[in-house]
C-alpha cells in the first residue's frame, strides 16, 4: 500500500559517542533546547551499538544494515593472518552494500559528510566528505573532487582534519584552547552541511560529529558528577563552549534541513555508541602469556631486551612522550608490538584496542578454548576482587556472514570501566594499569547509544522512553521511512512502531550489488592514518 505519510527526504545526524548520561542532564536544565523540541516531538530511546561498540565497526553497521561478519569491519585496523600484519581499513574494505549505492540505486541524491571510513570517497549520486580515517589533506578526500575547494571557499579557512597537532598531552594542560579547536570541528562541519544543503538537490543528508567522542575521551571527568576528579567550573564552561553551541548548530541545521529538504522532511539523530567512565587498561597479550596460552620467541636477543627494559621504565615514569620524538617512539613500538610473540608455539594471541580481539594459533585445540574462557572469566582485579571480564563471545556467536574470516575467533568484552591493550614486552609485565585523571582516554566507549526521531510521519512518545533499538535497525528503517525496498540480506529491523500507522508495508528486495574490489591504501596514507589516531590516543 502506498500512503502519503511516507516521508521522501530525510536528513541525519551521527554524534559520535553520543549517550543519554550526558545529554539527558543538559536537556533537563534547559541547556539543549533545541534537541529537547525534536525529542518531544518525536520518539527517543537506547540505540545499542555494535561488538564491539567502536567508531569503525559501528558507523560500518550503520552505513550496510549488516553486522561485521558480513561487512568485515570490526576496528580501525584489519588483520592479514597469513603475512600477520595489521592494516587500516577503507571504504573498500566494506564487504556490504551501503545506503548511499542503495540511494543511488533508487535514482536519489544524496551527502555524506564526515562520516568514518568513508575513505576513498565512493562515487555515488551526490556528495561525500570523508571522515576519520581520511589520511591527509594531499588525498582527494571529496566526490567530487573539487567539492573540498568551493567548501573552503564558503568557509574562507582550510578545512581542517583530525589531527594535525598532538592533542593528548594538551586537552588538560590547555583547556581553553582545547575547547576551541573543538569548537572549530563543529563550526566548519555545520557550516559545510549548510552550504551543502543550500546548494544541493537532496533527498538524503547525513552529518556526523566525530568532536563530540573527542572532546569526551579527555573530558569525561568533567561530564560525570561522581567522577573524582570532577570539576564543577570546567562542567560549566565546557556548557558554555561547546554543548551550548553545539545546540545552537542543531537549530541551525535543523532549519537547513527543512528549507532544502522540504518541512516534511524526517530528521534523525543517533550516535554510533555511548560512553562511561575509563577506570584501567588490561593488557590481554601480557596475560597470555602470564597463563600459558602465548610464548614468546625463545631466545631474545640482548639488544632487544634492554630496549624493552627501557621502554617498561620510561612508561612508568611516564616520560617516553618527554624524552623521544614522534618518529623514535613509534620504531620503538613497532618493534615491540610485531617481534614478542611466537606464532608457531603461541595458541592465542591478541591484537588489541578497547575491547579484547583473540586470534588461535595452529596448536590450538577445542579444549583450549574452553580453558581459555574459562579463564578469562575468572581473572580479577586484586585491587578490588571484580571480574575484569564481562563476556567472552565466540565468532560465531555475535557474527554471521561471508566476512567471517577478516574477524578474530574470541571477542573479549571488558567490565565496565575496563579497555584492553595488546601491548607485547613480557619483561616484568603489569596486567593493569590504573587510567590517571590526565590522562587523554579518561572517558571510554559504553554499548548504549541514543536515538531521536522527528517528523511528520514519526509517532510521537514519551521522552527517553521509546523501544530499545539496535544501530543496524537504523538503516532499514530509513528505507523504510523514505518508502523504499529494504535489501534481503540486510540484519537490521524495521522499527514499525516508530512511524504513524498507515504507512507503506515493508518488503525485501532482493537486489545485486557488485561489490568494489578493496585496496590496500599505500604506505604513506596507512602512515599517515596511523599518526593521526596516535594523537588522538587510539593507538
Amino acid at each position: 500500500m502506498n500512503d502519503c505519510r511516507n516521508t521522501s527526504r530525510i536528513f541525519c545526524l551521527g554524534l559520535d559517542g553520543g549517550t543519554w548520561a550526558v545529554l539527558r542532564p543538559l536537556m533537563e536544565t534547559g541547556h539543549m533546547p533545541q534537541l529537547t523540541a525534536l525529542a518531544q516531538s518525536g520518539c527517543s530511546g537506547v540505540l545499542h551499538s555494535t561488538i564491539p561498540p567502536i567508531t569503525p565497526a559501528a558507523w560500518s553497521t550503520f552505513m550496510t544494515g549488516c553486522n561485521p561478519g558480513k561487512h568485515g569491519i570490526f576496528d580501525f585496523q584489519g588483520y592479514d593472518r597469513t603475512a600477520r600484519k595489521a592494516f587500516y581499513v577503507n571504504a573498500t574494505s566494506l564487504r556490504a552494500p551501503t545506503l548511499w549505492e542503495i540511494l543511488s540505486r533508487q535514482g536519489k541524491r544524496v551527502a555524506v559528510v564526515d562520516l568514518p571510513v568513508t575513505y576513498p570517497p565512493p562515487a555515488i549520486n551526490g556528495v561525500v566528505i570523508s571522515g576519520l580515517m581520511t589520511p591527509s589533506r594531499e588525498t582527494i578526500f571529496t566526490h567530487p573532487a573539487g567539492l573540498l575547494q568551493e567548501v573552503e571557499q564558503h568557509l574562507g579557512y582550510e578545512w581542517p582534519l583530525l589531527k594535525d597537532e598532538d592533542e593528548t598531552g594538551r586537552a588538560h594542560k590547555n583547556f581553553e584552547a582545547f575547547l576551541q579547536t573543538m569548537r572549530r570541528f563543529l563550526d566548519s562541519r555545520t557550516q559545510a552541511m549548510r552550504y551543502v544543503l543550500q546548494k544541493e538537490k537532496l533527498d538524503f543528508a547525513f552529518l556526523q560529529l566525530q568532536c563530540v567522542d573527542f572532546l569526551q575521551h579527555p573530558f569525561w571527568k568533567y561530564l560525570e558528577p561522581e567522577h573524582p576528579a570532577f570539576d564543577k567550573n570546567r562542567y560549566a564552561e565546557t556548557i558554555r563552549q561547546f554543548f551550548a553551541p553545539l545546540d545552537e548548530a542543531l537549530g541551525k541545521l535543523f532549519a537547513a534541513a527543512r528549507a532544502g529538504l522540504g518541512e516534511e522532511v524526517l530528521i534523525a539523530i543517533f550516535s554510533d555508541h555511548g560512553f562511561q567512565r575509563h577506570g584501567k587498561r588490561a593488557e590481554l597479550n601480557h596475560w597470555l602469556h602470564a597463563h600459558g596460552f602465548l610464548e614468546p620467541p625463545p631466545r631474545r636477543n640482548a639488544s632487544w631486551a634492554r630496549w624493552a627494559e627501557l621502554i617498561r621504565k620510561l612508561d612508568m615514569l611516564k616520560l617516553r612522550s618527554k624524552l623521544l620524538g614522534k618518529s623514535q617512539r613509534q620504531a620503538l613500538s613497532n618493534t615491540l608490538q610485531t617481534q614478542r610473540i611466537d606464532y608457531e608455539r603461541s595458541r592465542f594471541y591478541s591484537i588489541s584496542s578497547f575491547w579484547g580481539y583473540v586470534y588461535s594459533g595452529e596448536r590450538a585445540s577445542t579444549q583450549d578454548f574452553a580453558a581459555l574462557e574459562q579463564q578469562l572469566l575468572s581473572w580479577r582485579d586484586p585491587d578490588n576482587g571484580q571480574p575484569v571480564v564481562r563476556r567472552v563471545y565466540r565468532q560465531q556467536e555475535c557474527y554471521s556472514g561471508a566476512a567471517l574470516e577478516r574477524l578474530p575467533e574470541i571477542i573479549v568484552e571488558p567490565m565496565p570501566g575496563y579497555t584492553f591493550a595488546s601491548k607485547t614486552y613480557f619483561n616484568k609485565a603489569a596486567l593493569l594499569t590504573p587510567v590517571e585523571s590526565d590522562d587523554f582516554h579518561t572517558g571510554t566507549h559504553a554499548s548504549e547509544g541514543i536515538y531521536v526521531l522527528a517528523g511528520p510521519a514519526i509517532a510521537a512518545s514519551e521522552l527517553w522512553h521509546g523501544t530499545e533499538a539496535h544501530l543496524q535497525d537504523m538503516m532499514p528503517s530509513l528505507l523504510h521511512a523514505m518508502g523504499l525496498p529494504v535489501p534481503a540480506h540486510c540484519d537490521g529491523n524495521v522499527h514499525t512502531e516508530w512511524f504513524e500507522s498507515g504507512m507503506r508495508e515493508i518488503f525485501s528486495d532482493g537486489m545485486d550489488f557488485e561489490l568494489q574490489q578493496e585496496i590496500q591504501l599505500s604506505e604513506r596514507e596507512q602512515n599517515e592514518i596511523e599518526r593521526r589516531l596516535q594523537m588522538l590516543g587510539y593507538v
